[in-house]
């Protein structure tokens, strides 16, 4: 009866292998000793293996709470990580523009490296986005013991799309690194840092997607399923007080950052004003665009009408 309650319970984990083993040795310990102590009280041995098993509980109802309690250090430890490829990734950014612009390139080559850092500049954002939404979520709930299911989902979202956005905006650098170095006549160092900038952003970013990739499939409890988590006050629970109103008053918050991200797009683009307006607008419909379509996966969007 013992290696069938085990089974179960060895069955229902989603957790790594050796925190498997570890979890069914000292279930198997506790309820060993527990049996023996329910002898020495006068059951015989099958009485005796039933009560102990009885009295650890349902192996489903325990193998949700260890899911639950891996799911939490998990999202707890996402953030660090995609700052780390973040980071990589923003300074390979500045030592590529660095290397670009002392660059002569030809006029096809010159356009198709600004798509590249154009497609590097958009992925980061998103990058950014939803590396401050799990941040701001992680932050909220920092003093729980058990984060919801709903939380872990919302931070495993944010994980995947930032790990895949920092992934294109690697790519999309280095292309554009890539057509200026064909156009260049020697290497230049901060090229070389960039590259390897890129390649240890990917490795990160990789690295997180793919652990981010494992499904969190811890069953959803009473607890879960009623009332909304407790949030944090005071400083840790601002960001998500701030991403509140975003989702409140999107009509007021998008057009802002809109028309910030297209002023900002323009005044760095290397051109008259004039030419300038395309990459502003770009920017401005590519902002619009994303928080309608990303907006709901990263709770910055509400899409069931408020009572």
């Amino acid at each position: 009866m013992i290696d069938t309650f085990l089974e179960q319970l060895g069955a229902g984990l989603r957790i790594s292998r050796a925190r498997r083993e570890r979890i069914i040795n000292e279930a198997r310990d506790h309820l060993e000793v527990s049996v023996e102590a329910l002898r020495r009280n006068g059951l015989d041995d099958d009485a005796a293996v039933a009560e102990a098993v009885r009295r650890f509980g349902a192996p489903q109802e325990l193998a949700r709470q260890f899911n639950a309690q891996a799911g939490t250090a998990a999202m707890r430890s996402r953030p660090r990580v995609g700052a780390l490829a973040g980071l990589l990734v923003g300074v390979s950014f500045i030592l590529g523009a660095r290397a670009s612009s002392h660059a002569r390139l030809s006029d096809h080559a010159h356009l198709l490296v600004v798509i590249g850092f154009q497609v590097g500049i958009v992925s980061a954002q998103v990058a950014l986005v939803a590396g401050l939404r799990l941040a701001a979520r992680v932050l909220d709930r920092h003093d729980s013991t058990l984060a919801s299911m709903a939380d872990r989902q919302l931070v495993t979202t944010s994980s995947r799309l930032l790990a895949g956005s920092l992934s294109l905006s690697a790519v999309g650098l280095a292309v554009a690194l890539g057509l200026v170095e064909l156009q260049s006549s020697s290497t230049r160092t901060s090229a070389l840092l960039a590259m390897g900038g890129i390649a240890l952003g990917l490795l990160v970013a990789g690295t997180g997607m793919v652990r981010s990739c494992a499904p969190d499939r811890a069953t959803a409890g009473p607890e879960e399923t009623t009332g909304r988590p407790m949030s944090a006050r005071g400083v840790f629970g601002l960001a998500e007080r701030g991403v509140e109103l975003i989702a409140a008053f999107p009509a007021v918050f998008v057009p802002l950052a809109a028309v910030a991200g297209g002023l900002a797009a323009m005044s760095h683009a290397e051109t008259t004003v004039l030419g300038a307006v395309p990459w502003g607008v770009g920017e401005a419909v590519a902002t619009v665009v994303g928080f309608a379509v990303l907006g709901p996966l990263l709770g910055l969007r509400r899409t069931d009408p408020v009572s």
